[in-house]
């Protein structure tokens, strides 16, 4: 599996997945609910993922194909560009939280963060 090429690909699988997941989920949970109670709901949640667990096992490859073996990752690329320029900066500067609060990339990362906690709170 080549997962650069193929990114798009693979991440609207996962995006199926889980939609699909939060769709029949309590569907399937509420009828094995109905019928069955609430012990049997659990036995039989188990032994679907005592199924699913080989054939993932088997489905699932143990390493990515990178294809070249000396392409850089992204956050290889970052770390060496950092190592490279830490001689140019102050090392006894300080990031304090205000200059963190600045910065786009924190304030993305934050903003996601919240947006996926007041989801998973609306969820429950």
């Amino acid at each position: 599996m080549t997962f650069p090429d193929e990114q798009e690909k693979y991440i609207a699988l996962i995006e199926t997945a889980v939609g699909v997941g939060l769709i029949l989920g309590p569907v399937i949970g509420s009828s094995i609910y109905a019928f069955f109670g609430f012990s049997p709901t659990f036995f039989v949640i188990g032994i679907i993922f005592l199924f699913l667990t080989p054939l993932l096992y088997c489905l699932i490859p143990n390493s990515i194909d990178r294809g070249n073996a000396n392409v850089e990752t992204d956050a290889e690329k970052m770390i060496h560009e950092y190592q490279d320029h830490q001689s140019e900066r102050d090392k006894n500067a300080r990031v304090s939280f205000f200059k963190l609060l600045g910065t786009r990339r924190f304030l993305i990362a934050s903003m996601g963060g919240m947006m996926a906690n007041f989801m998973y709170c609306y969820m429950e």
